[in-house]
């Protein structure tokens, strides 16, 4: 009786002890056909041949049955599920109009990771995790990325939390300040203060070079980028208008073409733009607005837009000719694109190998046409809004 007393509370304690040695998931992510060593140290950044999710890690995702780009923090992790959060932090949420909270996704929901590869163009390398085995195993410690708090202002006492984004290079950092998001560049800024920020309106005329610091331009506006760096130190945007001729000469955007569907952020409607990115908006151009290259900015075109590769704008109001891809939220007009042409709401016409709209008032020419109404070959079209079914109401059984 002894012998069994001492086998069972050695039992009890032996389950004690590993459940407090190994009471934690962690989620390790192997290329298919790797087998994994248990040796093996595998990094928390991202690997081709494997590496852990971490916790606390910013990550960009994309879900099987939504195509657009999610953002959020890998919150925790449980058998078969992760936790991500649906911003940044509480400051960020309340911009975006949410509540601050964590929702769980199955492994098998999440599609690809987008890895940020150039901050400049807004572009994106797309890793695929239908490839990857998804293990979770029991270990005595999480796997976490630490934030990291940092005074970044010279002139404002607060410490601001780093949050380590899962980038193509490896870790970027980023923050948040009053709920807008920033790339962490270093300490010793200077925060801006609104009686310091530069409200003066001016004018260029004739030629303007771009970036500048005019407000609004009438005549050629010709540089890299067509953009109000007034008050640039102060992380602060202001707007640009451009009245004439917009000619955007960036060579390095050619890169842009190794991504040829651009993603935004994730709209599920145009009133959802109109709330939320329309005031992002900082240039707007009616006329003449030519890109040789590839133009993806905060930008509405009203008149011609004519971009040699890819097109990414809010807004596209007249004629739009792109030569590969083209994307916008809101397209008032004519639209033609060589290859990929989309936008949200669509009034008027689009032309490519393949086009699709969300929200569709007219004709649609191409291979293949995608609409709310229906899918066809070579020409569809879209007048009314899709009828939504009625559902019957049951009557209360006595």
């Amino acid at each position: 009786m002894k012998n069994v007393l001492f086998l069972l509370l050695m039992t009890i304690s032996s389950f004690s002890l590993n459940a407090q040695t190994d009471s934690v998931y962690n989620l390790i992510l192997v290329k298919k056909g790797l087998t994994l060593d248990q040796n093996d140290s595998l990094p928390l950044e991202w690997d081709n041949q494997g590496f852990y999710l971490a916790r606390n890690c910013y990550i960009n995702y994309i879900l099987k049955d939504k195509p657009d780009l999610l953002a959020g923090r890998v919150t925790d992790i449980k058998k078969d599920s992760i936790f991500i959060s649906n911003s940044f932090n509480k400051d960020a949420a309340y911009l975006q109009d949410l509540n601050y909270e964590s929702k769980a996704y199955h492994y098998t929901q999440i599609s690809k990771i987008a890895l940020i590869s150039d901050r400049a163009l807004g572009l994106y390398e797309y890793r695929n995790l239908s490839g990857y085995q998804f293990i979770f195993v029991l270990e005595e410690k999480p796997k976490t990325l630490e934030s990291q708090w940092v005074q970044i202002y010279n002139n404002y006492p607060d410490y601001f939390e780093l949050v380590p984004l899962l980038s193509a290079q490896g870790f970027d950092l980023l923050y948040s300040d009053n709920g807008e998001i920033f790339y962490f560049s270093g300490t010793g800024l200077t925060r801006p203060d609104p009686k310091d920020i530069d409200i003066e309106q001016s004018s260029g005329y004739g030629i303007s070079f771009t970036p500048t610091k005019f407000s609004r331009i009438y005549g050629l506006a010709l540089g890299l980028k067509a953009k109000n760096i007034r008050n640039l130190q102060h992380n602060y945007k202001d707007l640009l208008h451009i009245y004439g001729l917009n000619l955007e000469i960036n060579p390095f955007s050619i890169i842009s073409i190794f991504h040829m569907r651009p993603l935004g952020p994730s709209v599920d409607s145009i009133q959802e733009y109109e709330d939320k990115f329309r005031p992002d908006a900082r240039s707007w151009t009616y006329g003449l607005n030519v890109v040789p290259f590839s133009n993806i900015s905060e930008q509405i075109v009203h008149g011609v837009n004519i971009v040699g590769l890819k097109n990414f704008v809010d807004e596209a109001h007249g004629v739009s000719i792109t030569g590969l891809s083209s994307f916008s939220y809101k397209m008032n007009g004519l639209s033609i694109a060589g290859i990929y042409n989309s936008s949200i709401q669509t009034r008027g016409v689009q032309i490519g190998l393949v086009n699709k709209s969300k929200d569709l008032r007219g004709f649609q020419f191409g291979l293949w046409n995608i609409n709310p109404k229906r899918s066809l070959p070579l020409i569809n079209w879209q007048f009314k809004a899709k009828k939504k079914k009625k559902t019957e109401k049951k009557e209360p059984e006595n």
